[in-house]
């Protein structure tokens, strides 16, 4: 699951390549969101999970992601490396696997 979502997190990266945070647009930003979900959702699929279930992991991480980062934070988030992104997504999908109930 990580190598593709690496994979696909670095596609969306490429195209915001030499850019500065500061640079970077609510709809630059929007993409970005929009790739991840995309990645997330297809590596989570390929991982066995149905469809909705890796939609509504890959949403309630983003969510938690928007909850934690402000404006600013997304416009650096946005230009991190796969690596780098990674590793703040891991710091926020904790409440995403806890069984609803």
């Amino acid at each position: 699951m990580r190598m593709l979502f690496l994979l696909a997190l670095a596609l969306t990266i490429v195209g915001c390549a030499q850019r500065r945070p500061q640079d970077m647009t609510n709809t630059d930003i929007a993409k970005f969101k929009d790739g991840y979900l995309n990645g997330c959702s297809n590596s989570v699929v390929k991982r066995g999970a149905t469809p909705a279930r890796a939609s509504a992991l890959c949403g309630c991480i983003l969510n938690q992601l928007d909850s934690s980062l402000s404006h600013s934070d997304w416009q650096v988030a946005a230009l991190e490396t796969p690596q780098e992104f990674h590793e703040r997504v891991n710091a926020h999908w904790g409440p995403c696997l806890t069984p609803q109930g």
